[in-house]
């Protein structure tokens, strides 16, 4: 790569373009960031390759006509293939676990359903779910027949309008044939399947505070439905369950009061279907289950096994059908669902099924012996077909379906002849026997097909995971380059050059047919791809121009220097605890129970900076005392300052009072405190998949019966959050009035919606108002920090003196202001941000924000009191404390973990925007409540001491920078390969992919957090330059 970038520099040199080179201070800030944000980039297109949007390796199929041979005997199509049932009700019960139905208190909780399949009026299956459990790719599942994609996790939210056609699911073929489809419920449906229903109403499936309304608006048109005789099929999905289980678990009192109410529900269908004297079906199922918190999207028992019940009017005996079943025939796949319905209304299965029909339901509805053994005929044809369009090697999958035909051949054989020369006939066997064992192999058939068809429904984009891993490590490369490395005379005409030749080279590949490239979707020809491949490749050569010029391939030894283990037992520590870190990633146990990881990483973290703390506290050195005053992690305007600045000497306060060994029992027991805090948090939030279902205290505090200790709980905790704001707050006056009138909105927010007591003194609500005077509030509070802000950066000289100058100096500088400056805004940007998570976070979560700002004040403190910051050290510490306190609220790898009900604070519509821009700054909000401390305290240790190795504020706060970007990519830039590595690995879509997802959001996070911070710092040098111009008067 060097040799070849050689060339395009001789090439390129005579007529390249140099831009003046900009100053250091200024250049490298917003460099960092830009590397950053290719990270981000490079995660992103190693997504879109490893999730891609669309199935490469199924095509939908043309429609063929039935078949009209099997194995070369003709047979009528028309006579065997027929509706069975002419009125069908399918209700989806949301979030509906098999347990429910099938565990010791089903029959208490649903007794007319346990009724009718204890009376052989129906029969029980276990339905097993693939992960992602969402609803979009479930819904798919179960109308489709095929096996989603894992992008459907990210398209259950943002997907307007899907593009799935007539042949893609039952519904579209039913409307084809005429047969009118009428449904009632989540409007998921609605966007999967546009114009295909004669009556409709959609209700939003995310709005989860909403238990009963939801539910209400589907109810209420089942009477006037159920009269009707102009619809073939009812569709009903009903949320109220779901919902229930995200605000408050499956262990609800909630919840068998809404199995009651379903129970009412199935009550009224079948009671109506009776009435009619048709030969119907009612099909009760849910979509996913509910993992024992409460969530679904992940891979456990509880959200994958859900149940299928089949239950009817008509004089049917289940029981003797049914009734040899064992526990493994009775769990089918959810894809199955489709092509049994499919089969049971006369139509074809739809044309991307890889279900099989239950043979037991098949053999209810249809005792003719000849159309029952061809609608199997015909399901597994149908696969059959799709994996002879995918595959060359269309024998080796399908050996079992040509077994199944043959010998089905041969009993139409035998019983045209039974019947033409009935006394004559010599038996073939046991014929019970023989039509099961037919029956058998066509199931174990499309089982074998589907396996094989498996192999092309994941069919990864390499060209796009290798653009995407290689812009990363450039990105992480990039970051580890020194400050005076980063700081040159960019040639854009060299890298320009060098893009259009990547470009060249691109487009050969995709011209000669190289399969890497030309089955990517990036080899497309249509001006968005084009102008997309463009940038990547350009952001690609600019790296490799930066990386690879002349004199920075020599000072890449800067790398080592980077890992180089130094002085600082801490620092070696992290170093250590950040490759323990990405070893733990390489193990899907491991990724489970990261907080594990975490956890003791962080505990062994404290206990040396305790131990290294209280065993270097210096003695009577004039030049290294502990101040009297501690410095608060938002620390007051640093007008008053211990040190002077630069080359001027310092002059410590002495040790009043107290002497050493007390302070050194202050620091242990802070010290002991953080580690009490850290053994009580483990047990408030167990979260994992080993013990995330166990009780904790979370759980006892959430319980509906508990409302007044949670009621405490909270007030008790925002009562402590607003006296450390307000106490720390560098603005008196009406500023800390805000922050009391904030607390007392959060709680009339949560007292509204019933999370809180009321104490029968406020009017129950959406909280929809409460939720907007707290954004006023919030709006000024940062209002009147810039105010101040400003105030401190342009007031006149006079004043200046007066608030500065108290015997210790006797001029500011304009650096000094807009550090003073820096300080208010990281400070009210900090207030900002407790604030919005105090009001996302559940009313029992709220002590866990207090607990952080007590941890991050503690370490703050005991570490300036050293007299030695180390600018390595504090980013990977904060860094490390704000993964702790993210797995402390309860998160996990598992999108099961994400709390919607966040997501709905203060809404009273869906909107895609303000739900996903909630639920990120919920999740991550310890994360990026870390970093924003980070920078405040560092703004305020530069602004009060100068004992460190970069003198100056702005290669302080670069370097930190640099340490949380280079602390961010580390496990990205390894965890990117390794899951090419691990492509089909048996827990990649149900660990590895989600782990994925979460990593390309802290990432996220991570820009968010650091594009405040360093935003607001130019914006501060910007109008102190214009200040110093006279650009700015007051």
């Amino acid at each position: 790569m060097f040799v070849f970038y050689k060339f395009i520099s001789v090439l390129s040199g005579s007529f390249c373009v140099e831009i003046p080179v900009m100053r250091e201070g200024d250049m490298a800030s917003m460099w960092l960031l830009w590397t950053l944000t290719v990270a981000l980039i490079g995660q992103v297109l190693f997504i879109y390759g490893f999730l891609p949007i669309s199935i490469a390796g199924l095509k939908v199929t043309e429609d063929r006509p039935l078949p009209t041979s099997i194995n070369g005997l003709r047979v009528n199509s028309d006579s065997l293939y027929r509706p069975i049932i002419n009125k069908l009700i399918l209700v989806v019960i949301d979030a509906m676990r098999d347990d429910f139905i099938i565990g010791p208190d089903a029959a208490r909780h649903m007794p007319y359903l346990s009724s009718l399949i204890y009376n052989g009026r129906g029969v029980h299956f276990t339905s097993l779910v693939e992960p992602p459990t969402v609803t979009l790719p479930r819904i798919k599942a179960m109308t489709m027949g095929t096996i989603p994609n894992y992008v459907d996790v990210i398209l259950n939210v943002i997907e307007k309008e899907s593009n799935c056609s007539k042949e893609n699911s039952f519904i579209g073929r039913a409307a084809a044939k005429r047969l009118n489809t009428v449904f009632y419920g989540d409007d998921t449906w609605l966007r999967l399947f546009p114009n295909s229903f004669l009556r409709f109403e959609g209700t939003s499936s995310f709005y989860v505070s909403d238990f009963n309304e939801v539910d209400n608006n589907v109810t209420r048109h089942l009477d006037h439905e159920l009269q009707q005789d102009d619809w073939d099929v009812m569709i009903l999905h009903y949320l109220g369950l779901d919902h229930i289980g995200h605000v408050h678990g499956p262990y609800s009192k909630l919840i068998p009061q809404k199995l009651q109410e379903m129970d009412d529900v199935i009550k009224k269908l079948f009671l109506g279907l009776k009435k009619k004297h048709h030969s119907s079906l009612l099909v009760i199922c849910g979509d996913h289950g509910m993992k024992d918190t409460g969530g679904h999207g992940g891979a456990t028992y509880s959200e994958t096994h859900v149940p299928l019940l089949f239950v009817s009017p008509l004089s049917l005996d289940f029981k003797s059908h049914c009734l040899d079943l064992n526990i493994k025939d009775r769990i089918v796949n959810q894809r199955d669902l489709a092509s049994t319905l499919s089969v049971l209304l006369g139509l074809q299965p739809p044309s991307m099924n890889l279900g099989a029909a239950i043979p037991c339901i098949l053999r209810i509805f249809i005792p003719e012996t000849d159309a029952y053994l061809y609608a199997l005929h015909v399901n597994a044809w149908q696969v059959a077909s799709l994996l002879e369009s995918v595959h060359d090697s269309f024998k080796d999958g399908s050996y079992l379906f040509e077994e199944a035909s043959k010998l089905h051949s041969e009993w139409i054989k035998w019983e045209r002849d039974r019947v033409k020369y009935k006394p004559k006939m010599k038996s073939i066997g046991n014929q019970d026997e023989l039509i099961k064992k037919i029956a058998k192999k066509y199931a174990v058939g499309i089982t074998q097909m589907t396996s094989k068809l498996g192999e092309s429904v994941v069919n990864f984009d390499y060209y796009a995971m290798f653009l995407g891993v290689v812009i990363t490590w450039q990105a992480f490369m990039l970051s580890m380059l020194k400050e005076e490395v980063i700081i040159l005379e960019y040639r854009w005409t060299k890298s320009f050059l060098l893009a259009v030749i990547m470009m060249v080279f691109h487009f050969s590949i995709c011209f000669f047919g190289s399969s890497f490239i030309s089955n990517s979707s990036l080899s497309r020809h249509d001006s968005f791809t084009l102008s997309t491949v463009f940038v990547l490749i350009f952001i690609v050569a600019f790296n490799a121009h930066e990386l690879f010029c002349g004199s920075h391939l020599f000072k890449l030894s800067h790398v080592k220097e980077k890992l180089k283990v130094g002085s600082s037992p801490e620092n070696n520590f992290l170093t250590f605890g950040t490759f323990l870190h990405i070893v733990s990633l390489f193990s899907s146990s491991f990724i489970e129970e990261e907080h594990q990881t975490w956890q003791f990483l962080f505990i062994s973290l404290i206990i040396l900076l305790g131990v290294k703390i209280c065993c270097s506290i210096p003695r009577k050195d004039k030049n290294h005392m502990p101040t009297e005053e501690p410095i608060h992690f938002i620390g007051s305007v640093p007008y008053i300052c211990n040190y002077r600045y630069q080359d001027q000497e310092p002059h410590p306060k002495p040790i009043m009072g107290e002497g050493i060994f007390t302070y050194q029992k202050k620091e242990l027991l802070k010290f002991t405190s953080i580690l009490l805090i850290h053994r009580f948090l483990r047990n408030y939030n167990h979260t994992g998949d080993k013990w995330g279902n166990l009780p904790d205290i979370g759980d006892w505090i959430s319980d509906s019966e508990n409302i007044m200790i949670r009621s405490v709980v909270m007030a008790m905790s925002l009562l402590g959050i607003t006296f450390f704001l307000v106490k720390n707050s560098p603005i008196k006056g009406s500023n800390g009035l805000f922050i009391v009138f904030a607390a007392l909105n959060i709680y009339a927010y949560r007292a509204a919606i019933g999370d809180v007591s009321a104490f029968d003194m406020y009017p129950s609500s959406r909280g929809s108002t409460e939720f907007f005077i707290l954004l006023i509030l919030m709006v000024l509070i940062m209002a009147n920090g810039v105010y101040e802000a400003f105030k401190v950066l342009i007031h006149d000289n006079d004043k200046k003196k007066q608030n500065f100058n108290e015997g210790k100096r006797k001029y500011r500088t304009l650096e000094q202001d807009s550090s003073a400056a820096f300080v208010i805004l990281t400070h009210e940007i900090c207030k900002f941000w407790i604030i919005l998570c105090s009001s996302l976070n559940r009313p029992g979560d709220v002590p866990v924000i207090f607990a952080f700002l007590f941890c991050s004040h503690t370490l703050a403190n005991s570490v300036m009191k050293t007299g030695r910051c180390d600018v390595n050290t504090m980013p990977k510490t904060f860094i490390w404390l704000g993964m702790v306190f993210y797995f402390f609220k309860g998160n996990s790898n598992s999108l099961a973990s994400l709390d919607l009900k966040a997501a709905y604070t203060g809404q009273n519509n869906y909107s895609v925007v303000i739900v996903g821009i909630l639920l990120f700054c919920h999740t991550f909000s310890m994360p990026i409540l870390a970093l924003l401390l980070l920078f405040h305290y560092l703004a305020v240790t530069t602004s009060r001491s100068n004992n460190f190795d970069l003198r100056c504020p702005q290669k302080i706060m670069n370097a930190a920078v640099k340490s949380v970007i280079m602390t961010r990519l580390f496990p990205v830039v390894f965890y990117l390969p390794f899951i090419i590595l691990q492509r089909h690995h048996l827990f990649i879509w149900t660990v590895f992919a989600p782990k994925l997802l979460y990593e390309a959001f802290l990432t996220l996070s991570s820009l968010f957090g650091l594009f405040l911070v360093i935003g607001l710092q130019r914006c501060l040098s910007h109008l102190a330059k214009l200040q110093r111009y006279g650009l700015i008067q007051v």
